[in-house]
């Protein structure tokens, strides 16, 4: 089964709505669009920012946050306005250029800058990490540049439209199927007397990379 029809047949079988993680991406999306829509070019605040920098790197934000440490709340505000207010007729290239806008800030790499990306346009992008490019590229990798953001993200527009689906659905289709992928390994090694079971991991945890 490829990836692709793998994440539909997720998306029929399971009530992926009653996701704890799905619920708790739901609502952050919600208070970053009634933000957005109650503050009208001002960006992203320093609580959504922190909230999306949880949401995004989880357990692993430790190990990098002496690296935003002088980011300021003013800073935060004009830096994504400056990426949201981008525009261009070609998709590709405007998610380039937001990524390398919102990648100016001092420790937001490809992944936090995609994640940002995602959670305000969900309709048009998605989440960039390990899992998800295992998923679709069947390759070991954590370290991602612009380039292969966007090779990501056309795998993704693609599945998004055979399946009907935003884009950031699909994203988090793709990464609950590496997730139940990695349990039933976890589970076969149990019964085999292999490693002990890892507790799955938060929504989009990132490893060595931010």
């Amino acid at each position: 089964m490829n990836w692709r029809d793998a994440v539909g047949h997720l998306h029929s079988s399971w009530d992926w709505r009653r996701d704890p993680a799905w619920i708790e991406t739901e609502r952050l999306k919600h208070d970053i669009r009634n933000y957005r829509r109650e503050y009208p070019g001002a960006g992203l605040s320093a609580k959504l920012f922190d909230r999306i920098l949880g949401w995004k790197l989880r357990r692993q934000r430790a190990r990098t946050e002496q690296h935003r440490a002088e980011l300021i709340p003013q800073n935060i505000a004009v830096v994504t306005e400056a990426a949201f207010s981008l525009d261009h007729p070609q998709r590709d290239v405007l998610a380039a250029l937001r990524l390398r806008v919102l990648s100016s800030m001092s420790g937001i790499g490809t992944g936090v800058a995609s994640a940002i990306m995602a959670l305000s346009f969900p309709d048009t992008y998605g989440v960039v990490d390990f899992r998800v490019w295992n998923v679709v590229f069947d390759q070991s990798k954590r370290f991602f540049t612009p380039v292969e953001y966007i090779e990501y993200l056309h795998e993704l527009w693609a599945c998004a439209l055979r399946l009907d689906l935003e884009p950031q659905l699909v994203d988090f289709l793709a990464w609950s199927y590496w997730e139940r992928r990695k349990e039933q390994a976890n589970n076969e090694m149990q019964q085999t007397g292999g490693a002990r079971r890892r507790p799955r991991r938060g929504r989009r945890g990132m490893g060595a990379s931010s």
